[in-house]
């Protein structure tokens, strides 16, 4: 079974009567209403009549583009896109298209900012612009609410310093020495030996090992 649509178009200047315009074929009540919506905003503007936007909620619009998405890419990258999509439809399921603004676009990845990492915010504007710059291509919408969006600052807090994971860097055994002799050569009174004492104990822990090494003489 395949879905089809009927449009009412401008009038016909010979009998005054208005045109409408037929066709089928569509899979999903989606497509043909995306293809019907094409129809009236490219018959509007042939006649000098005024583009209305569609009302096309933004999760119609977003799962109608990331079918038109999976045709392009690899299927890895339409289940990354995926996941990064559901962050905005969570916001914005029911809400027309029409309807999202910049303010609100901007607002919704501020929010997300909080939470995930730079990269990830990255990937979920991307996956935004995507969607609103393929809406246009389709005739659904006037403006991009992603136009002059601005990537938020990730703040890292104390918090965030301290859950992170440290790794400790070691300098291996012939770097030690060449530092402990520079140190003994051109270091302050007494440097020397807090280093020797220091990393040498560091570095026979790190090894679980004795290490030789002459001790110091007298300073």
């Amino acid at each position: 079974m395949t879905i089809g649509y009927m449009v009412n178009v401008a009038k016909d200047p010979v009998t005054g009567k208005r045109r409408q315009i037929t066709k089928s074929g569509f899979k999903t009540k989606k497509e043909a209403q995306l293809a019907a919506n094409k129809v009236k905003v490219e018959d509007a503007i042939a006649n000098g009549g005024v583009f209305q936007e569609s009302n096309i909620t933004f999760e119609e619009s977003a799962t109608e583009w990331l079918s038109y998405y999976g045709h392009q890419v690899k299927i890895s990258s339409v289940r990354a896109r995926k996941i990064a999509l559901k962050h905005l439809i969570s916001s914005w399921q029911n809400t027309p298209l029409k309807k999202i603004t910049k303010h609100m676009y901007q607002s919704r990845i501020n929010e997300l900012n909080k939470e995930f990492s730079h990269n990830y915010i990255d990937s979920i504007h991307t996956t935004g612009n995507m969607i609103f710059k393929h809406a246009i291509r389709q005739d659904l919408i006037k403006t991009n609410p992603t136009y002059g969006f601005v990537m938020p600052k990730k703040h890292v807090t104390v918090e965030d310093i301290e859950e992170d994971e440290v790794k400790e860097k070691f300098l291996e055994l012939n770097e030690l020495k060449t530092f402990l002799r520079i140190t003994k050569e051109h270091g302050l009174y007494l440097d020397y030996l807090c280093f020797f004492y220091f990393g040498i104990y560091r570095y026979a822990l790190r090894r679980n090992a004795s290490i030789k090494m002459d001790r110091p003489g007298p300073y």
